[in-house]
């Protein structure tokens, strides 16, 4: 599922994005992230594996997510760093679960 470049780094595939996004949705109460992780989170696995495309409601989509939490069209900028920081340093956000449930 996972595959690695020809550098030895091991990159998000499409079948591992979707594997993690049905794990979110099943514990979610048990996450450790905060509002913006957990939607950078959902953004970065949702595109690798197709269930978010260009062009689509970013916010409607968000909010399918959640319960309790809500996004809105200010929590986006907060987002877009998040996610600009996680291209910058070649990476994609892991499922954390916190420690004590």
């Amino acid at each position: 599922m996972t595959e690695v470049d020809e550098f030895g780094k091991e990159y998000l595939t499409p079948e591992k994005a979707t594997d993690q996004i049905a794990i979110f949705i099943k514990v979610r109460e048990y996450t450790d992230f905060d509002k913006y992780e957990e939607a950078a989170f959902l953004i970065e696995n949702a595109y690798v594996s197709g269930a978010f495309g260009y062009g689509d409601d970013l916010l409607i989509f968000l909010n399918s997510f959640s319960n309790d939490k809500q996004y809105t069209s200010d929590d986006l900028p907060k987002i877009a760093d998040l996610l600009e920081e996680d291209v910058k340093n070649g990476r994609t956000r892991v499922l954390k679960l916190r420690k004590k449930r």
